[in-house]
């Protein structure tokens, strides 16, 4: 499971809002952000081996805390609180579990966002979805809400179109070159930025 309760407080302007965020989870689902400057996983996985989320894709370590009615688990939470507009996001492994990378998450979010056909939430989730059943390997599940974007999608498409460019220009299209080592290298370049809230 993975969840998160947030509040507003509300400033004089938008931009001045705060958003207090309580995340929870148990097992490989996780919490993320999305900020301006990236996505990042708020959530830590309970594993059995200390992984990070580029090394579970490649050797899939079991779960360490799963809800279960038979055995005792754990709820973990984590409190924080964001001072710019975000995207909170929380999703099931099948939605993240079969990409080549962890940024290839954030890349299929902005990607799909920026898509000339999406110019409403509902395109944007069609179209999300069409592009990850492609790709998982299991059933999947993905909520995700803006906070401080106001009711316009083209907020958000603005305030993201700078990421999605430096996205796929550092990361994405290098991908491209046939390395044994790039995506390592890679994750290595990405891993500060995904594990800093």
């Amino acid at each position: 499971i993975a969840g998160v309760l947030f509040k507003v407080e509300e400033g004089a302007t938008m931009p001045e809002n705060k958003y207090y965020t309580d995340s929870f989870w148990a097992g490989d689902s996780r919490v993320y952000v999305l900020k301006k400057s990236g996505l990042k996983q708020i959530s830590e996985d309970n594993l059995t081996e200390p992984l990070d989320a580029f090394e579970n894709l490649q050797k899939d370590s079991p779960i360490s805390n799963c809800i279960s009615a038979d055995d005792d688990f754990v709820l973990n939470k984590k409190q924080i609180i964001f001072e710019e507009p975000i995207v909170l996001i929380t999703a099931t492994d099948g939605i993240f579990g079969y990409l080549p990378t962890p940024f290839h998450f954030e890349y299929y979010l902005l990607a799909t966002l920026h898509h000339p056909l999406v110019c409403n939430v509902e395109m944007w989730q069609e179209i999300l979805t069409i592009a990850l059943e492609m790709i998982t390997g299991d059933d999947m599940s993905l909520s995700l809400i803006t906070l401080g974007y106001g009711n316009d999608l083209m907020n958000l498409k603005i305030a993201t179109l700078e990421r999605l460019i430096e996205l796929k220009q550092n990361y994405i299209k290098p991908m491209a070159i046939e390395k044994e080592d790039i995506r390592q290298n890679l994750w290595d370049s990405y891993k500060e930025m995904y594990y800093t809230i």
